[in-house]
């Protein structure tokens, strides 16, 4: 039997969780939101390991959607954006091993291969340098 492996795709605050959980919930699929830079951050007894960032090197400090929305051309842009790469390409696979396990769908909010959309986005508008490109430039 083939189950439906289903992303949704929309700009942040457009209302995508709502209409992907309510069509989990029809079709009897799993629902599966956004991974979050919290999920990398917090470890597993509860701490953020972003209230170390005064004690660390600029470095070495962490750096996440607040801080993009601030200073989105910031040297640490480029390692956020591989993190919840990282991060969306973890949920897909555990989407990927609830279907392949269970037989019931998935429905995913966003996943990894949406983010080249938003990287060439950042590119085109000089958010993101030639090196850290998806597509060279045209």
């Amino acid at each position: 039997m083939w189950q439906l492996d289903c992303v949704f795709i929309s700009l942040n605050f457009s209302g995508k969780s709502d209409v992907a959980k309510k069509l989990a919930e029809e079709l009897d699929m799993l629902y599966m939101p956004d991974a979050t830079l919290d999920d990398h951050y917090i470890n597993s007894y509860g701490f953020d390991m972003r209230k170390l960032n005064k004690e660390l090197p600029e470095s070495c400090r962490s750096f996440d959607l607040v801080d993009f929305h601030k200073s989105p051309a910031h040297k640490r842009s480029g390692v956020m954006q591989c993190i919840m790469y990282k991060m969306r390409y973890l949920r897909y696979v555990d989407a990927l091993g609830h279907m392949l396990s269970t037989g019931q769908g998935v429905v995913l909010d966003r996943c990894c291969y949406s983010d080249i959309a938003f990287a060439e986005a950042m590119f085109k508008n000089n958010y993101m340098s030639k090196i850290g490109s998806i597509s060279p430039p045209a």
